[in-house]
C-alpha cells in the first residue's frame, strides 16, 4: 500500500500546473480500503502463565467518509470505519498456559487466545491540504474517533466484553482530482489507543465532489 500511495504522488506531479484548476469548496463523499496492522505485543497478554504464544497484528480495513471543503486548502471530514473486520484470520493473541496466572483459568498446557474483532468507529477530523499542482495535493489531518471493539477471551470457557473509547486520529496522504469531480487519494492513517493499541492503517481510497 505504501508503495501505491508513491506511485499515485509520482502520477500526481506528472501532471503540470497548466491543467484546469480543480473547483474549490463544496461536499464530498468516498470510500475507502486497506490494511491495518496494530501494535499489539505478547506482554498485552501474557500474565506470566503463558509459556509460548504468537501474535496476529495485521488485518483488512475499511471506510466511508464524506466531509465540506471550505477552500482548497481546509476541509472538515468525518465517517465510519471498520478495522479488523475479516472473520477468516487468525486469532490476535494464541498461547498455551501453565495454568497459574489470570485472567486465563486454563488447565496446565491449555490452550488460550484473545480475538479483539468488530473493531469500529465514528471519526470527525480536520484536514489541511498543501497543492503540488493545480489537480494534486498533499493532505494531513487530525481529529477524534469514538470505537467500540469486542474482546473474546477462550480458556476452559468463552468470555466476551466490550471495549470502548475515544481517541485521537490522526493521518497524511496524496489526492489528485480529476475535472469530472472523481478525488483519488491515498493516505496512511493512525487511529491511536483504539482497542488498546494504536492501529495503523494504510488505505486507497476514490471520492466524489459534488
Amino acid at each position: 500500500m505504501r508503495h501505491a500511495i508513491n506511485l499515485l504522488a509520482v502520477f500526481s506531479l506528472s501532471f503540470g500546473v497548466d491543467t484546469a484548476i480543480a473547483e474549490e469548496g463544496g461536499w464530498y463523499i468516498g470510500i475507502g480500503f486497506g490494511d491495518v496492522t496494530a501494535g499489539y505485543e505478547m506482554t498485552d497478554f501474557a500474565d506470566g502463565s503463558v509459556t509460548e504464544g504468537v501474535v496476529d497484528n495485521s488485518d483488512s480495513a475499511w471506510k466511508i467518509f464524506g466531509g465540506y471543503e471550505i477552500n482548497r486548502h481546509f476541509a472538515i471530514e468525518a465517517g465510519f470505519a471498520d478495522l479488523h473486520n475479516d472473520t477468516d484470520k487468525a486469532t490476535t493473541f494464541s498461547g498455551v498456559s501453565n495454568g497459574t496466572g489470570s485472567p486465563y483459568v486454563s488447565l496446565p498446557g491449555g490452550t488460550v487466545s484473545i480475538d479483539i474483532t468488530d473493531t469500529t468507529g465514528f471519526f470527525v477530523a480536520a484536514k489541511a491540504s498543501l497543492p503540488l499542482t493545480s489537480r494534486s495535493s498533499l493532505m494531513a489531518k487530525a481529529g477524534a474517533v469514538v470505537w467500540d471493539a469486542q474482546q473474546t477471551t477462550v480458556d476452559l470457557g468463552q468470555r466476551t466484553v466490550a471495549l470502548n473509547g475515544t481517541d485521537a486520529h490522526i493521518g497524511i496522504g496524496v489526492e489528485y482530482r480529476f475535472d469530472n469531480g472523481i478525488g483519488i487519494r491515498g493516505e496512511a492513517e493512525r487511529y491511536l489507543n483504539m482497542g488498546g493499541t494504536d492501529q495503523d492503517v494504510t488505505a486507497l481510497s476514490i471520492s466524489y465532489h459534488f
